[in-house]
């Protein structure tokens, strides 16, 4: 053992004007370098600096050229022709490792020809992590502590108050070590004790693993317990963890027991006690972790929310938090958790940026700068400590808040609580507090299923550490105050959930339903056995109805409460149950025009509805059974079809109905055509919409696609198109119930049909959209549930299994 000697003899290497060029070609200026090493580095043996040494010096100059130069010297002199700022870079290597960096900047000029610059070098450190793993609460560590002994240097360190939730995070200088337990009885006797040597810049892991039924400790190298999984990049593979910070993942990473499956399908953020293998500095093998159903949820708080709850901005550019309680502060640097403060009482902080770094201002003054990219913990120490939000409301906030300096500029604000606390919430901004309490019973137990599949399988927030956000992309977080009515529905029915094949089942929920639930195929582009197409009501298993467009659009267009009421129709209180939206031709054709969707054909003479049955009756009696018979007492039309129908019985239908449905002139009389084949009538009809109609639907009804036809051509529109086709932006929308509304810039279902109004001339007058329902209407009707229970008694397992048949309810935890 020997400490670094002092300078050396100088060995410096001549530089070739013919490699080097301009910069380096003459003696006009001189640049002196000292190498100077820190105090008290120790290594293993004595260095020899010639043999053992090496040292890469780079010089960049004004020009921004850049040359290395290889040394062996702690003093060297270099000769340059060109005046400036010139920067130094300085790596030294010992036994072809990188032990020492620094680096420096210096000037010279015709004023200072020769420069004198002091490099000093840092040395590259070690990174080393214990952690503790117990199967049971243990007295093995009382009265007993962890020491790291340097074998060369013999500094010794204890470490005391030890349990799983404090790994040790340490910075090392490169050596041989000796790490163990020791009792501490005053003479440090030494129990269990494992040599290791620190390399210059590699991690190192060790875990202490105790075993209560030995009372015995096993210390494993290479191996971690680690706290919590705080965000994760899947792309870049990485994971951030609460308490030890970011790590890297090897190429082909798996979980033990999920080898199939990617790691970034099973891990979550909020998913705690992760056990892994490392290789290097990196994350080679996940061998396991928590895998309990989830109790907390981490909801990414919007800055600003729309009138019907949807997400505005994620985003805040700045914050002011009011604090209620105690809280403790903290600041995630490096792979360190740094407590700033605690905060007790009634208090504020704000954070801001100011010239790209952080600041924290509290009444116990200012903290920074934070680099962009930090993480700050507000963590509460009791359950009654709560947070309000300044720029959103005056609604409480509990549980953990996490916030994220963005380095797009401003902060993403995540609350991390307990899903029954943040349960009440969602209930009580999710169903009205006067729904009947089984209602908000199964409300409470939808709710809870859904965020807890959402935590398992949603994975559209992990780069910014959130499962979910408190938007109606989700399910809507404190738009509403808590109420006990809410609270007490959600206590009720503590840990319950609805299982599919032991997995949470995918509870989707909506506001109201327009008699017909879709099937989630149709929306969310997945199959589910539990939520297929069915009628939504009760006494429905003998009405057969809605297997063609005619009989959804009657269907739609039957504004009878009464009459809906009496054949098992539930819903039919609410407002939204129908609608209408009126639109005239000439706005619709303007928008086609706009869309820039190419027609499909040329149109001929006739309609092209494919074999579509045209029902001559103005509202259907959903009692009866839509039967051969009932069709055979009703008069019918065919169009485009092989069917020979004659012209005197198409006449008589024609008197009798008032429409026209073959071509006929305004009088009567068969059409003039042209050698060419275009009536006066057609040129008429350019530029005009004839028809539109619904061309497609999936098997649960749902609109896949529409047909627009002109004089002249024939338009399929996708369901993208439609949307545009039918913004609803500023216009009005008429409910069951009489009221208007034009805040809506889409239908408020996708549950609806086309009724086309035309004139004695067959020219289209207005295009009435009939629909019913208001959301996805997928899975649960709340308005339906709420009926369930308060006219019918249902309790809110019976309202649950008819809105998931098939599916279990058990209490979890």
């Amino acid at each position: 053992m020997k400490v670094l000697p002092g300078l050396l003899t100088v060995l410096f290497l001549t530089f070739l004007m013919s490699v080097f060029g301009q910069t380096f070609a003459s003696n006009n200026f001189t640049i002196n370098i000292e190498i100077r090493f820190p105090d008290n580095i120790f290594f293993d043996s004595s260095p020899d600096l010639e043999n053992d040494f090496a040292a890469e010096i780079v010089f960049e100059a004004p020009n921004g050229m850049r040359m290395l130069f290889p040394s062996h010297s702690l003093i060297n002199s270099f000769s340059v022709s060109n005046p400036g700022h010139y920067r130094v870079f300085v790596d030294v290597f010992y036994k072809s490792k990188r032990y020492f960096t620094g680096n420096g900047e210096t000037y010279v000029g015709w004023d200072k020809p020769d420069s004198f610059l002091v490099v000093n070098l840092k040395p590259i450190t070690s990174k080393l992590l214990i952690t503790f793993k117990m199967d049971q609460k243990s007295e093995y560590f009382k009265g007993k502590v962890i020491y790291l002994e340097n074998v060369i240097s013999k500094e010794l360190t204890t470490f005391s108050q030890l349990n799983e939730e404090e790994p040790i995070n340490l910075e090392l200088l490169p050596s041989n070590y000796e790490i163990g337990i020791a009792k501490n009885d005053g003479s440090l006797t030494k129990l269990v004790n494992y040599p290791m040597a620190l390399q210059p810049g590699e991690f190192s892991a060790i875990m202490m693993k105790v075993d209560t039924k030995k009372n015995s400790i096993i210390l494993e190298k290479n191996v971690a317990r680690l706290s919590k999984v705080i965000s994760f990049d899947s792309e870049a593979k990485r994971i951030c963890f609460e308490l030890e910070g970011d790590f890297k993942l090897s190429k082909d990473v798996k979980v033990v027991g999920y080898e199939k499956s990617n790691w970034a399908n099973v891990l979550y953020p909020g998913v705690k006690n992760l056990i892994v293998e490392f290789s290097g500095d990196r994350i080679s093998r996940i061998l396991s972790f928590e895998n309990d159903f989830p109790k907390r949820v981490r909801v990414l708080v919007s800055s600003r929310i729309n009138s019907v709850g949807g997400m505005v901005s994620n985003k805040f550019s700045d914050l002011l938090i009011e604090l209620n309680g105690i809280y403790d502060l903290y600041s995630g640097v490096g792979n360190n958790l740094v407590r700033l403060l605690s905060l007790v009482g009634n208090r504020k902080v704000m954070l801001y940026k100011n010239n790209d770094f952080v600041y924290i201002e509290t009444e116990s003054g200012i903290f920074g700068p934070f680099i962009d990219g930090t993480r700050f913990y507000l963590k509460s120490k009791n359950s009654d400590s709560y947070v309000l939000l300044v720029q959103r409301s005056r609604n409480k906030y509990y549980g953990d808040f996490e916030i994220l300096a963005t380095t797009q500029g401003g902060f993403y604000l995540i609350n991390d609580v307990e899903i029954e606390q943040y349960l009440y919430s969602v209930v009580s901004s999710e169903m009205p507090s006067t729904y009947h309490l089984e209602a908000l019973k199964a409300q409470a137990v939808v709710a809870r299923t859904y965020v807890i599949d959402k935590i398992l399988s949603d994975r559209r927030y992990t780069k910014i550490g959130a499962n979910i956000d408190d938007s109606i992309n989700f399910q809507a977080y404190n738009t509403q105050k808590t109420n006990e009515k809410a609270v007490s529905a959600v206590k009720l029915t503590s840990g319950e959930l609805m299982l599919y094949n032991s997995k949470p089942a995918s509870t989707f929920y909506y506001a109201v339903s327009g008699g017909v639930n879709f099937d989630v195929k149709d929306v969310f582009k997945m199959s589910v056995p539990y939520l297929k197409s069915k009628i939504n009501g009760t006494n429905m298993a003998s009405i057969y109805f809605l297997d063609d467009e005619q009989s959804i659009l009657n269907f739609l267009k039957n504004w009878d409460r009464q009459s809906l009421s009496e054949i098992g129709f539930v819903e039919v209180e609410n407002g939204f149950f129908r609608w209408k939206v009126e639109f005239s031709p000439q706005e619709l054709y303007e928008r086609l025009s706009n869309l820039k969707v190419k027609s499909v054909s040329m149109k001929n003479s006739q309609s092209t509805r494919d074999n579509t049955r045209t029902l001559l009756y103005s509202v259907l009696d959903l009692s009866k059974k839509l039967d051969e018979k009932y069709w055979s007492n009703n008069p019918v039309i065919v169009e485009n079809t092989d069917l020979k129908i004659e012209e005197a019985e198409i006449l008589s239908l024609r008197e009798e109905q008032g429409i026209n449905c073959l071509q006929y002139s305004k009088n009567n009389a068969p059409v003039e055509v042209t050698e060419e084949g275009v009536t006066e009538e057609d040129k008429e009809n350019e530029e005009k919409i004839t028809d539109i109609y619904i061309s497609k639907r999936t098997n649960g009804r749902y609109v896949e696609e529409l047909t627009v036809e002109t004089a002249d051509s024939i338009y399929k529109l996708s369901e993208a198109d439609v949307r545009k086709l039918f913004d609803i932006s500023g216009k009005k929308i008429t409910l069951l119930n009489g009221i208007q509304r034009d805040d809506f810039s889409s239908f408020p279902s996708k549950f609806y049909s086309i009724d086309v109004i035309r004139d004695s001339e067959l020219n289209i007058n207005s295009v009435v959209i009939y629909g019913g329902g208001f959301g996805h209407g997928i899975g649960l009707s709340q308005v339906a549930a709420n009926a369930f229970a308060k006219k019918y008694g249902w309790t809110y397992q019976q309202i649950l299994e008819y809105f998931y048949s098939g599916t279990k309810l058990i209490k979890v935890y």
